[in-house]
């Protein structure tokens, strides 16, 4: 699964890495995203490529209620094509949602101890996930979202079962403008490669989610 990530980049790096317009959005470093918060996502609107603020837990348009059962931060990407909920989302709503990492909690007989997972290079990267908006009656709207996970490679298997999507850059597009439904389930059954990223454990300050500081990144 993933719980929580970090988007540390400045917004110039930013533009330049998902090539977006700078003019477009404004960000600060953030370094220990969180549920229910709102971050950067990158989807495809009018043909374009559009970047927006969207809340973490898909909210589907169906649903009757804002805050309901069906608000999730997580779907398995193995089910995604199956469930008539998502079938839809999956052909017409993707996106990215920008990160330079995550976190995850290994369980030890002493608690658990969170670890950051990063590329090794430290670049950016993007998850792949889906998006909707739900409508109120009176005409309130909300954009969320949800990341997509797999199976864990060898590197983050150890702390848990379970990763975020990370898509391969050259992948990244496709992702974003291919109605191509077999080529898209071909992206999803990529792990990517246990000797580009590493995992370094840190401080416990992370398990409380107002906590956004450089502390949070930093090894112990």
């Amino acid at each position: 699964m993933c719980g929580r990530f970090t988007l540390t980049a400045e917004a110039i790096n930013l533009s330049e890495r998902f090539e977006i317009p700078l003019k477009e959005f404004t960000w600060l470093p953030r370094f220990n995203i969180a549920p229910s918060q709102s971050c950067l996502t990158i989807f495809i609107e009018n043909q374009q490529r559009q970047i927006d603020s969207m809340v973490w837990g898909l909210i589907p348009h169906w649903s009757k209620e804002k805050r309901s059962n069906y608000q999730m931060i997580n779907v398995r990407s193995e089910t995604l094509k199956s469930k008539p909920s998502f079938q839809n989302l999956f052909k017409t709503r993707r996106c990215l949602i920008p990160a330079d990492g995550f976190f995850e909690w290994k369980a030890t007989r002493s608690g658990k101890i969170p670890f950051r997972i990063t590329l090794k290079n430290g670049d950016l990267f993007a998850f792949a996930g889906i998006w909707d908006i739900w409508k109120d009656k009176n005409g309130e709207e909300i954009k969320s979202f949800a990341i997509l996970t797999t199976a864990s490679n060898s590197v983050v298997n150890p702390i848990h079962n379970r990763m975020p999507v990370i898509l391969q850059k050259t992948d990244e597009a496709m992702w974003l403008n291919s109605s191509n439904q077999i080529a898209l389930e071909q992206i999803l059954q990529k792990t990517y490669p246990s000797n580009e990223i590493i995992s370094y454990e840190v401080s416990n300050i992370v398990n409380f989610w107002k906590n956004d500081y450089p502390i949070c990144i930093q090894p112990i």
